[in-house]
């Protein structure tokens, strides 16, 4: 996999750093199949105590003690053990930032460490590919004749559409104004296996079903109101003053939540799919303000830095990774190793 420069902790702990770093080192630096995106450094480091994680190693901390400022990297990684019902697997935590254009470096570069065979204590989970579960925060999309969302919900996204410069630039070319820029991206999109609106007018990337059944599954243990709809990711987070286009997007597609990350996740999935590296991803977001109406409302903070409905969607996103590492099975599926 080609990758332009370093830019996080692992790619340099993974030269050989690792020495008795806990999953790390007994996976000769590779990073497990089970991940949940953040857009938020603060909401890494809570997820230590959030889901328990144990140990819960930050990665970024570590390669800075043993490699210097440099190889710290640009964002916070949280690595650990994540236990429900008995059962253990491990999970990694990863900041993007906020945006396309960071998500799309970063995680392109976690991505290629993540292997699908991981050893923990002498055992080893098996799973057909790397599972990527982004817990963010969104707008929620209310229009009239749809269920009403309201701040404080959980959006599960069936599907992600969307336009993004990021996307364009890199599939269209560079000059957005060419004729044809979106006639190559079209054709670079759809032979990666992606989708458009039934119109043509919007590029689509579907959520992994089994990985969305989990989550709404997660979401139901948990008790939280869970909706299903569709999800737009745009680059302008100020697109949504003028929230007419929202509404006709919820009447028009279901989109029922926007954020501004998943549909560069998926593309970047669907890449490595290309190049025989299977990932799996979904979408579950904290509703934090709504469309119409106002697009951020201030939540309560617990503490450390995460809000109750920000720690809700880790744990969804955590039990809802447990739930897919079990291939659909009531626990996770963890063979001896040989």
């Amino acid at each position: 996999m080609n990758l332009l420069g370093r830019h996080t902790a692992i790619s340099h702990l993974a030269d050989g750093r690792m020495g008795d770093i806990p999953l790390l080192a007994e996976n000769e630096g590779a990073l497990p199949p089970l991940v949940i995106a953040v857009g938020d450094a603060r909401r890494v480091m809570g997820a230590a105590a959030v889901l328990r994680l144990e140990p819960a190693v930050p990665i970024h901390e570590v390669a800075l003690e043993r490699g210097g400022l440099r190889a710290r990297g640009r964002v916070h990684m949280l690595l650990g053990l994540f236990r429900h019902a008995s059962r253990a697997v491990p999970l990694l935590v990863v900041e993007t930032q906020m945006g396309m254009p960071a998500t799309e470096i970063i995680l392109r570069e976690v991505l290629a460490h993540c292997r699908r065979s991981y050893r923990v204590g002498g055992e080893t989970l098996e799973l057909d590919a790397v599972h990527v579960v982004r817990a963010g925060t969104a707008g929620g999309i209310n229009a009239p004749g749809c269920p009403a969302i309201a701040v404080g919900d959980l959006v599960v996204a069936d599907f992600c559409l969307g336009w993004s410069g990021t996307l364009l630039q890199t599939m269209g070319g560079l000059d957005f104004s060419a004729p044809d820029a979106v006639a190559r991206f079209r054709r670079h999109w759809q032979e990666l296996g992606l989708e458009f609106t039934g119109d043509g007018r919007y590029p689509v990337a579907r959520s992994w079903p089994p990985l969305v059944a989990a989550i709404a599954a997660a979401a139901g243990e948990s008790g939280r109101v869970c909706h299903r709809g569709g999800n737009l990711s745009k680059d302008s987070l100020y697109a949504e003053v003028d929230g007419e286009e929202f509404v006709d997007l919820c009447r028009r597609y279901d989109v029922r939540s926007t954020e501004m990350e998943q549909l560069a996740i998926a593309a970047t999935a669907a890449r490595l799919g290309r190049d025989g590296m299977a990932v799996r991803t979904a979408l579950v977001s904290a509703i934090v303000g709504l469309i119409p109406g106002a697009a951020f409302v201030p939540v309560p903070d617990t503490g450390d830095g995460l809000g109750p409905i920000e720690a809700a969607t880790l744990e969804v996103a955590a039990l809802a990774l447990w739930r897919a590492a079990g291939g659909g099975t009531a626990e996770p599926e963890i063979r001896h190793a040989c």
